[in-house]
């Protein structure tokens, strides 16, 4: 099974990471606040981090701008934290839509969110430094790298924000159990965040052997059979209550994710370019390759869930990120929507073959092909 999500760690790593996990989480945690110079927020997801950051600024009926395609679970911490969200659209080639970009500068946010989505540069950043200027009361700034596989505090998406989060999740390419990271500027005074990190031999076995079943069934044709079980949740409440200490196994894992982050992936870019070139009904999203966690492509909409489906019997698991994203008081004809339903991620990473991206090739051609000779019959 050639999946879209696979976490990369050998039994090799599992070992290390159960003898030296409370060592190896301290020295990852200290690591990061020499790079950040901040207040390190560790937790069991990213809208966890979120969450806590937002009540450890005593923060509550704030207004944060954010963009309305980006995962639903930025805004379900935000609302549970007590404050409220209002949207900002997005727009070709995925960037924003500055007109209502600045309509929600003139509501004077508390914050605005930028979603880096597939790693892709959003210029928040310098539009509200233009709006604003020097103004001492402008927003907080929030830097959402949830799809960005490295991290790198002097990085663009990173530099200059007041906070930045990242999401380190087993779907990602990099060998990861679920863990978000968060970063608050010292310029803030909160409570010193210790990170309370739980120690448990019992839940961390349980933890790593989920984990790594996890690898062997996304490598497996297990896949098929659960998907058919239970297809992944659509919609709905993400939020699970946050847990008061995180596993120290899983912030031992930083050591891995910061090294093997740099990993350089974008020959795998340039081959499915090559590959799908000949393919017209597939269209490769316009982002910064080098930190892109996927190879995310466009096709109609009414093609996209009967390709996902296609892929699944022919043992390729293809994503859907982000096919629920947040609601839009100003209604419908929103490019977040048709991109909602159209995207389709394709898998990259150490665990991808050539051989694999061009049996995808082959795969989608033939679909294309079925497709054409279905509409031929039909009229």
């Amino acid at each position: 099974m050639l999946s879209y999500v696979r976490p990369v760690i050998g039994l090799r790593d599992l070992f290390v990471l159960w003898k030296m996990r409370y060592k190896l989480a301290r020295q990852s945690l200290t690591k990061l606040e020499k790079l950040f110079d901040g207040h390190i927020y560790v937790s069991k997801h990213e809208r966890h981090v979120l969450y806590h950051i937002l009540r450890d600024l005593s923060w509550s009926g704030k207004t944060i701008l954010v963009p309305d395609f980006t995962c639903p679970s930025i805004t379900e911490a935000i609302n549970r934290s007590g404050n409220k969200t209002i949207t900002y659209r997005i727009k070709k080639p995925f960037n924003i839509d500055e007109r209502s970009f600045r309509e929600g500068l003139g509501k004077n946010p508390d914050a605005v969110l930028a979603s880096h989505v597939y790693g892709h540069p959003m210029p928040v950043r310098e539009l509200v430094l233009e709006h604003f200027g020097d103004d001492q009361n402008k927003p907080l700034l929030i830097s959402d790298l949830a799809h960005a596989k490295s991290i790198e505090p002097l990085d663009d998406r990173a530099e200059g924000y007041n906070v930045v989060l990242y999401s380190l999740a087993y779907y990602k390419p990099m060998p990861f159990p679920d863990l978000g990271v968060g970063v608050l500027r010292k310029s803030y005074p909160v409570r010193d965040s210790n990170n309370e990190l739980d120690d448990s031999v019992v839940r961390t076995l349980i933890e790593l052997i989920v984990f790594y079943g996890r690898e062997i069934v996304l490598q497996s044709p297990i896949l098929k059979l659960l998907y058919q079980i239970a297809p992944p949740k659509v919609g709905g409440s993400y939020w699970s209550v946050p847990p008061s200490r995180v596993l120290s196994s899983n912030v031992a894992c930083l050591e891995h994710v910061i090294e093997r982050s740099q990993l350089d992936f974008r020959w795998q870019f340039s081959y499915y370019d090559q590959l799908l070139a000949g393919i017209p009904q597939i269209h490769p999203l316009t982002i910064d390759r080098r930190l892109a966690t996927y190879y995310p492509v466009t096709v109609e909409p009414r093609h996209r869930n009967q390709i996902h489906e296609f892929c699944l019997k022919r043992n390729i698991y293809l994503g859907r990120i982000f096919s629920y994203i947040i609601p839009d008081a100003h209604g419908i004809d929103r490019y977040s929507d048709w991109l909602a339903d159209s995207v389709l991620n394709f898998p990259i990473g150490s665990h991808v073959t050539v051989k694999d991206m061009e049996r995808v090739g082959r795969v989608l051609q033939k679909y294309f092909v079925i497709a054409e000779k279905y509409n031929e019959n039909k009229h």
